[in-house]
């Protein structure tokens, strides 16, 4: 029973989560030689030596990759390591089951953090991450609340934003976009994404890791944007298993958001979030979590931009579609991200409206991009530049030609080797508009009119499609309403027939979260509805009110209805217009809009049965007597007509029908 060493022959090596697929094997002196290219980028990798029958305990050996010294030697004896510069990155920091406050009493939710190489050995890592996010964030600094010492495994870490013990390893994790970290040596780099938290089973360690699909995504004024969360677990033999997580609460942080209820991932891990079009524009960021701590918080940042859709109308002729731009073995550009736009815009098009910087050329085979960001075509090589593939496909034509559908996923990549390196093998010569970096050769020029005729026809048959799709999606949008149209309207609901017909006539649209039928209408939406059934022809109108914004769509309908005695506002020079609709407010207003068109107006009901009388407003009774005796409006009880209550959208998409249908309006 004494302890015998000896090589061991036959063990296969490989790279662990590397894009090294090559294998090795050791020799009669168990050895294997890994030859380094030039082209490795610099780092820490793993390398794992093991036998596929099991006979023996996997090794691991971690292998440092600095850069060429200009002689050639690689001897650190003969020339000392030149400092990493410094790099931008995003960090989260959880414990305890939700996102935690840094010193300003800010969420520490994809914090920016610089983060420096303080050994000076020319790599950043996760510990130099984690330091800096500490020395910016917490109180006291990384001195107070962060600790690390070199433990039987290498560096280890001791405490995490103030938890643990210096010394003893802390009961905390720490994934690297989205995927669990070797050790706190690991490589981090421009752009990228680190979340640590410490246990919320801190003896179990059962908190499972969740996160959302995008790290960002913008969404429009009006808009809905879904997210989906998933969550990461492993199976009987330990195995990674990535499921869409099901029942996680997901909020605002630090929000006066409209929408700053509470949402609940689906049976897919999906959530719908909608904004409405006087929702302000912005960043936002969502927490997705569980109150036993099952989960590790995940968090997405939404970045709500303007409407393009003046005057609040329908965006149902834009299409969602994401973007990604990176350099697979150097930064990422832009993580994927959500867009809204028009139908038919196109991938070269959607590239632009990211807002990175471009050098492109134009021919009469559409656009060719040179450079992302700087980084251009022959920087790495003869065969280096930028290449675009949409839902994982590379077209064989210019971005510009490409006309984009709902749901495409375009991403933008560099390539080092003409394609190889990112999934490009079926290369025609006809892709150098989507970035293709190869010169032109003899036969390319004798194929090009073919080409030409091929991407014209693919022009047509695009063109086709988008208009057979937009005919189709305008016959559905004017007509069709069921039971189906929303999710919150059911054929048995009092006010299914009013609903279906304020839709169908165009008269009100869903919220993008459900009709909501029983959500308050606003003052501004009810003036937006009478201007859109008025369909004057004057363009411009004027008002005095100075809550009401130029550029806010609804703008034009308060100035029309201003301008026709409509509506006077609720004080001075003021119209309230995201103030909830009351319901004498409601009645007062499309009495006024009766009398504006020249309608009879002089019915008036006996209120003695209603005992909230006294309460109606001198400058309403009119009108509430009147709605009442045309029965556009009856009491909310057999004595009551409560004329301050709030108006819900039900209730007016009730009214405006039988003042439609009694008034016979041709809409």
């Amino acid at each position: 029973w004494n302890t015998v060493v000896e090589p061991y022959l036959g063990a296969k090596v490989i790279f662990l989560e590397s894009d090294n697929s090559e294998s090795y094997t050791t020799d009669d002196n168990g050895q294997v030689e890994i030859n380094i290219s030039d082209s490795v980028i610099t780092g820490s990798y793993y390398v794992m030596a093991c036998k596929e029958d099991g006979s023996i305990v996997p090794a691991v050996c971690k292998i440092n990759v600095t850069e060429k010294s200009d002689s050639g030697d690689n001897s650190d004896d003969e020339e000392d390591t030149e400092a990493a510069e410094p790099i931008n990155m995003y960090v989260t920091i959880a414990s305890d089951g939700t996102i935690v406050r840094g010193k300003d009493n800010g969420y520490v939710t994809q914090a920016i953090v610089t983060v420096t190489d303080r050994d000076s050995d020319g790599i950043l890592t996760v510990d130099e991450a984690l330091y800096a996010t500490h020395e910016k964030y917490y109180e006291g600094g990384a001195e107070a609340g962060y600790n690390t010492f070199e433990g039987q495994y290498g560096l280890s870490l001791g405490m995490l934003w103030g938890e643990g013990t210096p010394g003893v390893t802390a009961s905390a994790g720490y994934w690297l976009n989205n995927v669990s970290c070797w050790s706190l040596e690991d490589p981090v780099k421009e752009g990228d994404y680190l979340t640590a938290f410490n246990y919320y089973d801190a003896l179990g360690y059962s908190d499972s890791y969740s996160y959302f699909e995008e790290n960002e995504v913008t969404v429009e004024q009006g808009a809905s944007v879904t997210l989906t969360l998933n969550a990461i677990g492993y199976d009987a033999n330990w195995n990674t298993v990535v499921e869409p997580y099901l029942g996680a609460k997901v909020i605002f942080l630090e929000s006066n958001n409209s929408a700053q209820k509470t949402f609940t991932t689906d049976n897919n891990g999906q959530v719908k979030i909608s904004f409405n079009n006087s929702s302000s524009t912005g960043s936002y960021y969502v927490m997705a979590y569980k109150e036993d701590g099952t989960i590790v918080p995940a968090v997405c940042k939404i970045n709500v931009i303007e409407n393009n859709v003046s005057s609040g109308g329908s965006t149902s002729k834009n299409i969602s579609v994401k973007i990604r731009v990176a350099d697979p073995k150097g930064t990422t550009f832009l993580n994927k991200t959500l867009y809204s736009v028009e139908k038919g815009t196109s991938a070269y098009e959607l590239l632009q409206e990211t807002g990175l910087d471009l050098d492109v050329t134009r021919s009469a085979y559409g656009v060719y991009v040179k450079a992302i960001e700087g980084l251009s075509e022959f920087d790495e090589g003869n065969e280096s530049g930028w290449m675009y593939r949409v839902n994982g496909k590379f077209p064989n034509y210019s971005a510009s030609l490409y006309a984009l559908s709902k749901g495409d996923y375009v991403e933008w990549l560099y390539t080092r080797n003409g394609g190889d390196d990112i999934g490009e093998t079926s290369f025609s010569s006809a892709s150098s508009s989507s970035s293709r970096p190869k010169d032109k050769g003899k036969k390319e020029e004798q194929e090009e009119e073919k080409q030409k005729e091929e991407i014209q026809e693919e022009q047509e048959k695009q063109k086709e499609e988008i208009q057979e799709e937009q005919e189709k999606t305008e016959v559905e949008e004017k007509n069709m309403f069921s039971e189906t149209t929303f999710d919150d309207v059911k054929q048995d609901d009092w006010h299914y027939e009013s609903v279906k017909y304020v839709y169908e006539n165009n008269l009100m649209r869903g919220t993008g979260n459900g009709f909501e039928p029983d959500n308050n209408m606003t003052r501004a939406m009810l003036v937006t509805v009478l201007f859109n059934i008025e369909k004057t022809d004057k363009t411009t109108f004027s008002h005095t009110f100075i809550d009401v914004p130029s550029d806010e769509w609804y703008n034009n309908s308060v100035a029309w209805a201003y301008e026709n005695n409509i509506v006077a506002g609720i004080g001075e020079n003021e119209f309230a217009p995201d103030e909830n609709l009351s319901r004498e407010q409601m009645m007062t207003i499309i009495y006024r809009y009766a009398k504006m068109k020249g309608y009879i107006v002089d019915s008036k009901s006996d209120l003695s049965q209603y005992k909230d009388t006294d309460i109606i407003s001198d400058w309403a009774m009119e009108a509430v007597e009147w709605s009442n005796a045309v029965e556009l409006v009856r009491g909310t009880s057999d004595t009551t007509l409560s004329p301050l209550d709030g108006a819900t959208r039900a209730e007016v998409a009730t009214i405006l029908m039988k003042f439609c249908e009694n008034i016979k309006i041709d809409l």
